[in-house]
Formats: structure tokens, sequence, C-alpha cells
């Protein structure tokens, strides 16, 4: 779905205080908002910690895993789905503790196409601009007249949009952060690369960077690599006589076979027969 497709549905609005020094991961059925009043808290989520200090906010989407914790944080915390889907569910969803090596459950979630942060998470700092429409919505669940929650979607949907123009404002450092991890890419195609090495080199999780990765490029990382290193192996088989298992190895692929399924793959024909094929053409 788009972004002009979602019409959110708020199961819980409320003010909370938040003592819990110690934090442990929890998973969440539904999309968040935290808008810290006062205190500080801290974050964990994709291997990223920020601080929530007063007037600022967090989102994070359905299917989420994060910790958090503080030593007596006041928040607004919001939780709601996207659309009207399991608008019956009125029901707060209670978050779910998340051991090692348990596994993480599955969930009915839908991707935002048009909108990157609405699949991940966004933190924002002085978010003053969406305090009052907190509260208008806080004030809704908390008299809950006629069609409350009907108001309190309307007003979430002009909350996300204000989030949304603060997120296009942050596309040109996105697309930065991807230039650079092409480049060196292209650079490096003959080492062994991997999302989490190149993750790190972006300031961005490795699943978000992918997801940025395939927004950008219009494919994955992983294939990205194997591209780049077949269009390099071409080269070589076209203007030099390296064995298979040289060329291989040359451009980083980890065995002769490896390079070879992958290759005709790709091309429809064998490293041997390209080579055979074209190399008395140039």
């Amino acid at each position: 779905m788009n972004f002009c497709d979602i019409n959110p549905f708020v199961r819980f609005a409320e003010y909370i205080y938040h003592n819990r020094p110690i934090g442990h991961s929890v998973f969440v059925k539904d999309c968040r908002i935290f808008y810290t009043i006062s205190g500080k808290a801290d974050i964990f989520i994709e291997n990223q910690h920020y601080e929530l200090v007063p007037n600022s906010l967090f989102y994070c989407a359905a299917g989420s895993v994060y910790k958090i914790q503080s030593s007596g944080a006041r928040l607004i915390s919001l939780n709601f789905d996207l659309t009207q889907k399991n608008n019956s569910h009125i029901e707060y969803y209670p978050r779910i503790s998340i051991r090692k090596n348990k596994p993480v459950p599955s969930i009915d979630w839908k991707t935002v196409n048009d909108c990157e942060f609405m699949n991940s998470h966004l933190f924002l700092m002085n978010a003053d601009d969406v305090l009052e429409p907190l509260k208008k919505i806080l004030q809704e669940f908390s008299t809950q007249k006629m069609f409350y929650r009907e108001n309190s979607s309307a007003i979430l949907k002009n909350i996300l949009v204000k989030l949304y123009r603060y997120s296009l404002a942050n596309t040109e450092s996105s697309a930065t952060a991807i230039t650079r991890v092409m480049d060196y890419i292209k650079s490096n195609y003959a080492s062994q690369l991997n999302n989490e090495m190149l993750s790190s080199m972006s300031g961005y999780h490795e699943y978000h960077l992918n997801r940025l990765f395939v927004k950008y490029t219009g494919t994955s990382i992983h294939k990205y690599i194997l591209n780049i290193r077949i269009n390099e192996a071409k080269k070589m088989l076209l203007t030099t006589e390296h064995s298979l298992a040289t060329i291989a190895e040359n451009v980083g692929f980890n065995s002769n076979t490896h390079f070879s399924s992958y290759f005709k793959q790709v091309m429809g024909i064998s490293p041997l027969e390209f080579r055979k094929q074209f190399k008395n053409k140039l």
C-alpha cells in the first residue's frame, strides 16, 4: 500500500510513566509512538540507540523488536494500526518479551511502498509541533465522546504527514549513504563483503540499508555485489587467458562452482561458452 492509503486505527493512547532501569527486548504487534514529556529514556532498536529526551518523538512499525529503559520518564504512548482491518480489536496489545534464541512471532503487516520510515522506525528531536495534536488524541480517549476513535485517527493521519515530510528532508543523507556503499563495493568487489560490514559504513542497520538499497538501485545489496563481480569476470574472460578458478577468485567468488553457476544463471551460457563465443569479436 502507499502512504495515501493509510487510514490509521488508534488502539491505545495514554500518558505513561516508564520506570524500568534495565530493559529487555520486546516485540510489538502494532505501531508505536512515544513522545517524551519529561525525564529521559533510552531505546535500542536495529542496532541503534536513541536517547528519548523531552520533546523528542520515537516511532516504530508493527513487528519491531526494541528495548526501552528509563528511571522515570513520562511519555505519551500511542498504539495504532495503519489500516482499519483489525479495528474490532480495541484492547491494548501487550508487548511480547523476546529472549535469546526465541523466535520472533509473525505478523500480518503491509509495507508502505512510498514511505520508507513507516516500515522501520524514526526518531525526531524537538518534535514540539506534534505535541498539541497528540494531546488532542489523549483528550479524545479521555472523554470518549461519539466517534472519538475516528477523530483520533484523523488527527493521527495529520501527525504521520508531518513525520513523512520530516523523513523526506533526510532523503538526501540516505542517498549519500547509498552512493558511498556503492562506491565501496565497486572498489572492493573482490573482497569478502557482507551486509553487516556495509551497514557499519553507512550508519544504517543492515535490514534498513538493504531496503534503502532496493529503493535506490532496484536490487538487493547481495545481487548488486554479484552483478558487479559478473561484469568484471566478463572483462577478464575476454581480455585474459586466466583459468575460471583464477577469475572466480579475482572477482570475489568463493568457488569456481558458484561462479560458473551464477554466471550461467545471469548470462544464459557458461563462462567458457561466453569466452569462446565473444572473445574473437573484440
